[in-house]
């Protein structure tokens, strides 16, 4: 489950793209961004969590135990100013990603 707000981000970034697509094309297709997407929220706040949390972190994902929702919690709950960060991490995404097809 895709929390509704990353839904509506993906969304608008796929619309933003030009592109046709039938309705499964853009679920299959906003799926991979979701993956690129928790990756990059990992890799930009893995550095901002104590040595023991980032630990946790990475045994979590090995185990199979994160998605989308459970990411954004965890790095909720244990990054300084998460909800100031997130923005910026989901604009350099969206602005790369688009540069990157154009």
């Amino acid at each position: 489950m895709v929390l509704p707000e990353l839904d509506l981000y993906l969304n608008d970034l796929v619309a933003d793209t030009g592109w046709k697509m039938t309705d499964l094309q853009r679920e299959e297709y906003k799926g991979e961004l979701l993956k690129q997407l928790d990756l990059r929220i990992g890799a930009m706040l893995l550095e901002e969590l104590s040595p023991e949390k980032a630990l946790e972190y990475l045994q979590l994902t090995k185990e199979g135990k994160m998605n989308a929702e459970k990411v954004l919690e965890f790095f909720e709950n244990n990054v300084p100013d998460f909800n100031k960060k997130l923005p910026r991490i989901l604009s350099d995404f969206r602005r790369e990603f688009l540069a990157s097809i154009s």
